[in-house]
């Protein structure tokens, strides 16, 4: 049985404490034909808040200092690497035991598991996420060392199809096609819930998003360009619900009163997780045009429920499936207007091809057990 060390910076965050469990769940699945021993990473702001402690045998966090907005970056991760060693060294964690390494993104724990993978001499395995998009935009000194990694790591985890033609243009064709391309495995989020299991008898006419109101969050899910869309669409007669709520609300309602859109702005506030699902069944259609978007899990909860869905090219769900709604130029408020028109107009195409791939089984590729086959086949043919 193999010994996969997984290293992450995915688990826990000051500043969002809704941290997807993406990475979490996969762990989890992997212990089922693996043992696992994570590595919770966590970068820290001064040098009192370091920390080394094994909460059970098979999960340990450390707390590493590292200076904000990604400068010194490369200093950064080789001092968290000194912390795993040293962890190591007070026989916290036997590194000697691990035969491969996971580094669950490619620009941060890519870098570390690339210094224990030649320590250790083990192979490595690394997956691509939205974030390593950004670091390689705004670091592109960086990317000799981040094509290094890739060199050697032995498959490459990509969560949408739409990262496939990104990470081309970032590294090049030549080297992509000699070094990447044949590495590729498809490996989506797990998604808990079971496509089709609502009761869409009582749908009502409205557009739903979902926004968690801080600053960073507003901007990402681009809320206001959609809220100017709709300001523009004076024949639109549905009114769009907001669940969600934060520090940041009444700068957003104070763009619903600038754009006088307050009669078709409805904000609905926190809502429990296990009642969510019945206002994605009960929608007209769930609209969120981000700026980005590493996979999208509001999408697919409301493709789970028979809902369609306005997302944005090139991000999240973009080409994952065929007519389940429309794709839209987030930075267009022209093209998420065309885009809200034609989410209401075509509504029952898109819900009945909606249905139909409910019925064949294609959302089946998000459940628990096809994942971990996935992740199975490929990490078991790794020697």
């Amino acid at each position: 049985m193999k010994n996969i060390l997984h290293l992450t910076y995915d688990i826990r965050d000051r500043f969002n404490r809704e941290k997807t469990t993406a990475v979490t769940d996969l762990i989890h699945q992997s212990k089922m034909f693996s043992n696992a021993l994570t590595i919770d990473l966590l970068r820290v702001q001064s040098l009192k808040q370091e920390e080394i402690s094994a909460v059970s045998d098979d999960y340990i966090i450390i707390n590493s200092f590292g200076l904000p907005l990604g400068l010194f970056l490369k200093q950064n991760l080789e001092h968290a690497t000194k912390k795993i060693l040293n962890a190591d060294q007070l026989n916290i964690i036997q590194l000697k035991s691990i035969n491969l390494i996971h580094t669950h993104k490619l620009t941060y724990e890519g870098y570390i598991g690339s210094i224990l993978s030649d320590k250790l001499n083990v192979p490595l395995v690394t997956s691509i996420r939205q974030t390593d998009f950004a670091v390689l935009k705004y670091k592109p000194h960086m990317l000799p060392i981040y094509k290094s990694i890739l060199r050697k790591s032995r498959a490459i985890f990509y969560l949408v199809p739409f990262m496939v033609e990104v990470l081309e243009k970032k590294l090049g064709t030549t080297f992509f096609e000699k070094h990447v391309i044949q590495k590729l495995k498809f490996l989506p989020n797990i998604i808990r819930t079971k496509p089709g299991k609502f009761d869409r008898s009582n749908k009502k006419q409205y557009l739903l998003t979902v926004l968690r109101m801080t600053r960073e969050s507003a901007n990402r899910k681009n809320i206001k360009r959609l809220f100017k869309a709709i300001s523009q669409l004076d024949s639109l007669e549905l009114k769009l619900k907001i669940i969600g709520d934060g520090y940041y609300f009444p700068v957003i309602k104070s763009w619903v009163d600038k754009f006088n859109i307050t009669n078709r702005v409805e904000f609905l506030g926190a809502i429990k997780n296990e009642e969510i699902d019945k206002y994605y069944a009960n929608a007209s259609a769930f609209v969120l045009p981000s700026k980005s978007e590493s996979f999208g899990m509001v999408y697919a909860e409301s493709l789970f429920a028979g809902t369609p869905i306005l997302y944005s090219k090139k991000t999240g769900f973009d080409d994952l499936f065929e007519n389940v709604g429309i794709a839209v130029d987030p930075f267009s408020v022209t093209s998420i207007k065309s885009g809200l028109i034609d989410i209401i107009k075509k509504n029952d195409f898109y819900r009945k091809s909606i249905q139909h791939h409910i019925m064949n089984g294609s959302f089946n590729i998000f459940s628990a057990d096809a994942v971990r086959q996935t992740y199975k086949n490929a990490i078991l043919k790794i020697s």
